[in-house]
């Protein structure tokens, strides 16, 4: 994203307000490795599943660093901690054909779930509100992203009614912006 978009950001303008803001790998914003994973997935999938499981094997370590790094964030009390990981996306791409594929794509959703964890903990230890986003699913008939995405939300926040993806930007400056006892 140039620079001069960059700076019209929820996070950048949180960042320019005083608040401790910080983004790992978020797509658009600051990606590096996001950008070399999607260029060399179409790559992979032709090949082998044990080459596949490498290349995920790859991924779910980055991931893992990406999410010690969060941690690091947490721990330092930032106002915002933006992780972005390319899992499950790039797992569902190369596994998608027959059952043993479901069953290894499987088995990466638990491995994200053993990742992500203590992550999550550490949050809720801390009183942060967390928020998963999905900003698509994945249409096995179609082999492609689906037309949905889903959310999970920490705290149970009556008034928030997303409709789309960019709701949660008002949401964030919102939670930012407000004690989580005022809401």
């Amino acid at each position: 994203m140039p620079s001069h978009l960059i700076k019209q950001t929820f996070l950048e303008k949180l960042r320019l307000s005083g608040f401790r803001v910080i983004a790992i790998e978020v797509p658009g914003y600051n990606e590096k490795l996001n950008e070399k994973y999607r260029s060399i997935v179409k790559n992979y999938i032709s090949k082998s599943i044990s080459e596949k499981m490498e290349f995920v094997k790859e991924i779910l370590q980055d991931c893992e660093e990406r999410i010690e790094r969060g941690k690091d964030y947490v721990s330092q009390g930032y106002d915002l901690v933006f992780v972005y990981l390319p899992m499950p996306d790039i797992a569902e791409h190369l596994f998608y054909k027959g059952i043993k594929d479901r069953i290894y794509l499987y088995s990466i959703h638990k491995k994200l779930e053993k990742l992500i964890s203590p992550l999550l903990n550490m949050a809720n230890e801390n009183n942060y509100v967390s928020l998963i986003v999905s900003d698509h699913g994945f249409d096995f008939e179609n082999y492609y992203h689906s037309d949905y995405g889903f959310y999970s939300l920490s705290k149970n926040i009556m008034w928030f009614k997303p409709r789309g993806i960019t709701d949660f930007r008002n949401l964030i400056i919102r939670l930012i912006n407000t004690s989580i006892e005022n809401i």
